[in-house]
């Protein structure tokens, strides 16, 4: 008798893309995700790089400083998220560190 190990492995060349995508805290999203074929952000506000990755400019950093800000607000799931987000959208991450 034989033992038989599907690993599964797929292998990827230097032309392949890859995400790592986590379906959220506790896995929430884990099920839409699979059952509809899509993937959710976990930074709200970024979009998924381009092959060669972000772009090192002021924009990306600006997106980046107002995502970190908008989490909090998307985890907590208030009632009045909506408008929280709009004033982050608002604010001015010009001169954020």
């Amino acid at each position: 008798m034989s033992i038989v190990i599907d690993i599964k492995t797929q292998v990827f060349d230097d032309e392949d893309v890859a995400y790592r995508l986590f379906p959220g805290q506790g896995y929430r999203h884990f099920k839409a995700m699979k059952e509809h074929s899509v993937v959710f952000l976990d930074n709200p506000g970024i979009p998924i790089p381009g092959r060669n990755g972000y772009a090192k400019d002021d924009i990306t950093l600006q997106a980046i400083a107002r995502s970190e800000e908008k989490q909090p607000f998307m985890n907590a799931k208030g009632d009045n998220l909506a408008a929280e987000l709009r004033q982050i959208d608002e604010k001015d991450f010009a001169n954020f560190r």
